[in-house]
């Protein structure tokens, strides 16, 4: 008998591992990374699959700044596209930033950012309604397609933005939030 509850104590604590072991696997492993500032407050916003970051932190001027943060290279202003602040919302896995800029928070404009020849360069994506100079440009997917959300006089309109056709209204919907690799937007009403 006491062979046969040895045997029956071991078996119950290898199972005990056993399960233990899965159930670690099974937990998703976290790594909280600090990006670092320009200088003051920072939040992001968006991540690409290489897990560089884009988003917006106070520079040494007082004003927002857009900016990009890679493993190894860290954190890095990307600018305000010429304008006194701006921030960046999201980024592709080719490093296409999109985001917007403006004078102020109420009168910003979508803007996309992209490296090339050493240096940030940005191109403003227009607008839906030249009245009302506000928009936001939220997400970017590989093929360098950006939707977000203009002012449209009372209302916002959502749009979807592409190299050679501009800026073009989504219907009914009044935010552009994402854009997946089949240019599908998904966004509000």
């Amino acid at each position: 008998m006491v062979y046969g509850r040895t045997l029956l104590a071991r078996t119950a604590l290898s199972l005990a591992v056993v399960l233990s072991a899965g159930l670690a696997l099974a937990l998703p492993n976290y790594t909280v990374t600090n990006l670092g500032t320009l200088g003051g407050d920072s939040g992001a916003s968006g991540l690409n699959e290489l897990g560089h970051v884009v988003g917006g932190s106070v520079a040494a001027d007082g004003q927002t700044h857009a900016f990009i943060w890679r493993p190894g290279t860290g954190i890095e202003d990307i600018g305000t596209a010429g304008q006194t602040m701006g921030a960046a919302t999201g980024i592709n896995d080719y490093n296409i930033v999109c985001g917007y800029a403006g004078p102020w928070y109420d009168r910003r404009e979508a803007y996309r950012w992209e490296y090339a020849g050493g240096t940030w360069t940005h191109v403003w994506l227009g607008e839906l309604n030249s009245k009302y100079p506000y928009g936001c440009a939220m997400a970017v997917n590989n093929a360098g397609q950006i939707t977000g959300t203009d002012i449209t006089g009372l209302a916002s309109g959502a749009f979807i933005w592409e190299e050679g056709t501009g800026m073009r209204a989504l219907g009914s919907m009044s935010h552009g939030q994402d854009i997946n690799e089949s240019g599908q937007v998904a966004g509000l009403i």
